[in-house]
């Protein structure tokens, strides 16, 4: 027979043997309030890895035209059977603050024997006004979790290049719901925007 019988499929090629991926449970917080930050590890196919990371968090703050860093703490974490680990760490001082994992897939003499990921948290209260952080596009709005529900409390984070600003801060679902004009003493505003009903099943924040 000359009947030709083709078939394809895919083959995952990744540098490394493993990935890791990092995520808070909330990126919002208030000082002396816990933060969790969560770490899976999977190879190319999707399957969980066992490993061992180290893992800092250091406090960063814009000075000039550079962060400065102030290392918080360092520790060891190790991935269980489901590739999982976290991290806790209880911030004293509001501010932004950045969490980074590396770990060795290799013999760790080359520079791709490295697996690191990053992800950051930002710390304050309705009383703060700076944190050190500074974001290069203009205003920025930081909320604390994609996803909430009717009755809870939405934190959203106000950030401006520059102090003493004015920004209008608008909620929004099929029609607007809430505005605001807000007054920013420093470069960050910490506003609470209550969900109800009306902002189900999606809802906007936008700031101008």
């Amino acid at each position: 027979s000359r009947r030709e019988v083709r078939g394809e499929g895919t083959v995952r090629v990744t540098r490394q043997r493993y990935s890791v991926m990092a995520y808070p449970e909330h990126y919002l917080h208030r000082p002396a309030e816990r933060v969790n930050v969560k770490f899976k590890a999977i190879d190319a196919n999707d399957k969980p890895v066992r490993t061992t990371g180290t893992v800092v968090v250091t406090k960063r703050r814009w000075k000039e035209r550079a962060y400065v860093n102030e290392e918080v703490l360092t520790t060891k974490l190790d991935t269980d059977a489901a590739g999982e680990a976290t991290l806790t760490f209880t911030p004293k001082t509001a501010g932004y603050y950045a969490v980074k994992w590396t770990s060795i897939d290799g013999d760790g003499r080359r520079a791709r024997d490295l697996v690191t990921v990053e992800t950051t948290v930002w710390v304050a209260d309705r009383n703060t006004s700076d944190i050190g952080y500074y974001h290069a596009g203009g205003l920025e709005l930081i909320v604390d979790k994609e996803s909430m529900r009717a009755g809870e409390t939405a934190n959203v984070l106000v950030v401006t290049p520059a102090s003493g600003r004015w920004v209008m801060l608008s909620a929004s679902a099929d029609t607007i719901l809430e505005t605001r004009v807000i007054h920013l003493d420093g470069t960050v505003k910490l506003v609470q925007l209550p969900i109800d009903d009306r902002h189900t099943p999606d809802f906007f924040v936008t700031a101008s």
